[in-house]
């Protein structure tokens, strides 16, 4: 092992062999987890590869093989602090939460294991990646990644069948997920490697390597237009604009290559939309404008406005009006005022003549699964809104399709409401529980028990529909807080900002960074928190991000400690 020391600290040059075996089993994991289909699946494996890293780090040090003082990477007490009241309130959280294992209701979450494993692979990037071995092993892992999910998205984007085994029914997609489950998971997983492959691409030599990562570039920004996740694509549009101007005078030099990058971005498009039949264009119009050309434009609705359940009667109030339905052996519907209305029958659908009645049709069936009366009313909205009838009495319809007594809600007719896809009325619902997690969370994945479901008004004005589970809140901030409690939130936090303010000011006191992991990562943090005001920490794409803060982290301990070292 060679070193060479400047006054009384050492710079690692050259690093004994048995030092890489931790960010070999990081890599290994990056890579291994983009063919793994599943979350429960992924999670195991991102359980191994924590524990084997612990494991291994806890060896080294009661079993060295040799001295070796890695004294570039200095300890920084404030990482602990927040990384033990982290781990401390989502323990406690975890053993005081209620136990929900009877309940139907399942959703998809960050389990306890998964998130100390967060915390694992958060601080092996921070204790080992500064050192330069390391490093060049980490850029051919994002490298490899990056060919892969080009590869893999270009393959499902066209429909390829040996694409089925990870994605299933590619006839009923219109949009690229990988192994990700869900879209816009998969379109921040691809912003988050593009300030990796950008920064490769400004700072190659050769022509024959520069021309491969501009390639690699443009078809990582098809990726985004792929996903047809709105926010991806603004997000990936912004990581480019960003890094530009950062990287201004390096690209100035290198001006045909930003040239090159454009003109390779277009054809790409051009021919997949060419492949495709014209469908690259459509998604861009679609994740443009927020708007799904696939759905067919909704027709004129009945305003609902609040459902009661009274016994025999459903009244369904709209904005002037009131629409009532009474069973007695048969039905007989009434507007506000007790009025009798006109219906007509076309089969088994009745309709209205009178408006605003005429925008409503009912249905009637039995149901000889759950053996009760089944009632289906077509407002408009983007699927029915439907009711059992039990012992003469109307229930509603759960979404795992069993009677529910209780449809009530406090749904706030605010206009951030049905901001974001209907996320608004989630995080408003979601705030308004925060009161109950100051300290102690609900436990891991326990979110889907605490919110208030079945709410038929609040879900049909916010989603347009019934008939889902809200299993998350679609912020990972608000997630937190309620999974582990406001105080282990605010420590994490707080440590992520830590990172991220440490880098800024040392580019303010020290210039700007050339090297690309530093840059990659400190973009690629930054672009998965704004991706988490509307999104939840999911294990398909978060161990990722935890890496790279690490890896930041480290990058700021190497600068700052041959700063000093070189005064």
């Amino acid at each position: 092992m060679k070193k060479s020391k400047i006054r009384k600290n050492s710079i690692v040059m050259n690093i004994p062999r048995y030092k890489v075996i931790v960010p070999c089993i990081m890599c290994a994991y990056m890579i291994m987890a983009m063919f793994v289909v599943g979350i429960d699946h992924k999670s195991l494996m991102l359980g191994v590869a924590a524990i084997c890293m612990v494991l291994w780090f806890v060896g080294e040090r009661i079993f060295p093989d040799r001295i070796y003082s890695d004294s570039v990477n200095s300890h920084n007490k404030y990482i602990y602090i927040f990384m033990g009241i982290f781990i401390l309130m989502a323990v406690v959280s975890e053993i005081l939460a209620k136990d929900y294992s009877d309940s139907n209701l399942i959703g998809e979450h960050d389990s306890l294991i998964a998130m100390l494993s967060y915390i694992v692979f958060f601080y092996m990037g921070y204790r080992y990646c500064y050192m330069d071995d390391i490093q060049k092993l980490l850029r051919y892992a994002v490298l490899i990644i990056a060919v892969i999910t080009a590869i893999m998205s270009i393959v499902e984007f066209l429909d390829i069948s040996v694409a089925t085994w990870w994605a299933g029914d590619l006839a009923s997609r219109n949009r690229v997920v990988l192994t990700f489950g869900n879209s816009n998971y998969y379109g921040a997983f691809c912003c988050m490697l593009i300030p990796f492959i950008m920064e490769m691409w400004i700072h190659s030599s050769g022509k024959i390597e520069r021309t491969i990562l501009i390639g690699l570039n443009g078809c990582l920004v098809c990726c985004v237009v792929m996903s047809k996740s709105t926010m991806a694509v603004y997000l990936m549009a912004f990581i480019v604009v960003a890094l530009c101007i950062y990287e201004c005078k390096a690209i100035l030099k290198k001006w045909m290559s930003l040239v090159g990058f454009v003109g390779v971005t277009v054809l790409a498009i051009v021919i997949l939309n060419i492949c495709s039949d014209g469908k690259m264009l459509e998604l861009i119009k679609i994740s443009a404008g927020n708007t799904d050309a696939f759905v067919e434009e909704e027709q004129e609705i009945y305003d609902v406005k609040d459902i009661h359940l009274d016994g025999n009667k459903l009244v369904i109030e709209g904005n002037d009006s009131s629409f009532i339905m009474e069973y007695d052996g048969q039905f007989t519907f009434y507007d506000g005022d007790g009025n009798i209305l006109d219906i007509e029958n076309n089969g088994n659908i009745v309709t209205f003549t009178e408006k605003p009645y005429d925008t409503i049709a009912v249905q009637a069936s039995f149901n000889q699964n759950v053996g009760m009366l089944y009632i289906e009313i077509d407002a408009g909205y983007k699927e029915t809104i439907d009711f059992y009838i039990s012992n003469d009495k109307f229930k509603g319809v759960g979404a795992d399709g069993g009677a529910v007594d209780d449809i009530s809600g406090e749904y706030k007719d605010l206009e951030i409401s049905s901001l974001f896809t209907g996320r608004g009325y989630i995080w408003v619902n979601t705030l308004s529980m925060l009161d109950e997690v100051v300290l102690i969370g609900k436990g891991c994945g326990n979110f889907v028990y605490n919110f208030k479901q079945y709410d038929y008004v609040g879900l049909l004005k916010s989603q347009g529909t019934h008939n889902v589970i809200i299993d998350r809140p679609h912020n990972m901030f608000l997630q937190y807080s309620i999974d582990i409690g406001m105080v282990g939130t605010v420590a994490l936090f707080v440590l992520i900002a830590y990172v991220i303010i440490g880098w800024i000011k040392q580019r303010v006191k020290s210039g700007r960074d050339n090297n690309v992991l530093s840059v990659g990562s400190f973009v690629s943090v930054v672009g998965f928190m704004v991706f988490s005001l509307l999104n939840d920490s999911l294990v398909v794409l978060s161990p990722y991000m935890w890496l790279f803060l690490g890896v930041n982290m480290s990058m700021q301990c190497k600068t700052k400690q041959i700063k000093n070292t070189c005064k």
